[in-house]
């Protein structure tokens, strides 16, 4: 091996081992600053996902989210666990579930709850804004279909976490960031 490519390897690796997949707040781009909320901090499945000014505590754990890599052939593709300790994951509500008029919520579930996998699997997109980003559910996810992301049904306080197409125009509203918690 040259030193080139030894070189290489080691930076390539300490990429690897550097990963910090969370906890960490995820925040919205808009002035408001709402972050993601499990609503009331509950533990109960079906639970919503919600908008909520970030609380200062550092034990606001319904707060705070996990990157957890889907693996397999999810390549690119991650849970995002609320740290809880309760192991319940974002999810898209599945049709059927329950009544609901679109805009379709986003509630937690235990991981592996629902048959369709790719309603609880999610990945990050780039906005023109560095350091925001779109988040994509791969539920419907293809080359051809217009992206399905985690946007906000309002800009208020408790605002419902929705699923909704991708705007490049009012990117603004569905543009995240992550903060450690």
């Amino acid at each position: 091996m040259s030193i080139t490519e030894e070189n290489t390897a080691e930076a390539a690796a300490g990429v690897l081992d550097s990963q910090d997949l969370g906890p960490h707040v995820i925040q919205q781009l808009l002035p408001t600053r709402y972050v993601l909320d499990v609503d009331g901090g509950s533990t109960k499945e079906g639970t919503a996902v919600i908008s909520w000014t970030r609380k200062s505590d550092k034990g606001s754990t319904n707060q705070q989210w996990m990157f957890v890599p889907a693996g397999g052939n999810n390549p690119g593709w991650w849970y995002l666990q609320t740290n809880m300790g309760t192991g319940l994951v974002m999810t898209v509500v599945p049709k059927g579930i329950v009544p609901v008029p679109p805009p379709t919520p986003i509630v937690m579930m235990r991981k592996g709850a629902v048959a369709d996998s790719s309603l609880q699997l999610w990945c990050l997109l780039p906005t023109e804004k560095l350091g925001y980003w779109y988040i994509q559910n791969k539920s419907g996810a293809s080359n051809s279909a217009t992206p399905m992301i985690l946007t906000l049904d309002g800009d208020k306080t408790a605002a419902r976490a929705v699923l909704g197409a991708i705007s490049f125009t009012g990117f603004e509203t569905q543009a995240w960031g992550f903060a450690p918690a």
